[in-house]
């Protein structure tokens, strides 16, 4: 597994969630629910999350789940520290001290990871 393809993949989860949040606040090209949330952006974010799915799942043919899934948490902080400096959404302390324990137990599976496989 490289750092690359981590990253790739992150970032394509992480920019189909922006997509995605952005989307659904803005008008679809109908007023009927469920094609009131399709637009530009929702069908952007889709094709991101199609990519990130993808690169996971040709991933997993290498290493792994119980590994994949903790090295990927690591979309959990991307995902949150977007909202936070993209979006504007709030983080307060605690989710932050959330976050770290998050970035800890990544570091924690990663170096552990290749020594037990």
């Amino acid at each position: 597994m490289s750092i690359l393809s981590v990253v790739l993949i992150t970032l394509f989860t992480v920019t189909g969630n922006l997509l995605l949040k952005i989307g659904v606040l803005k008008p679809g090209i109908s007023e009927f629910w469920p094609i009131s949330l399709i637009n530009v952006h929702t069908m952007l974010g889709t094709a991101s999350f199609g990519l990130a799915f993808i690169g996971y799942a040709t991933l997993l043919q290498r290493i792994p789940l119980n590994v994949a899934q903790a090295i990927f948490s690591i979309q959990f902080v991307a995902v949150i520290v977007s909202s936070a400096t993209i979006l504007g959404e709030p983080v307060g302390v605690v989710r932050w001290l959330g976050i770290g324990l998050i970035l800890a137990g990544i570091l924690v599976v990663s170096f552990t990871a290749a020594s037990e496989i």
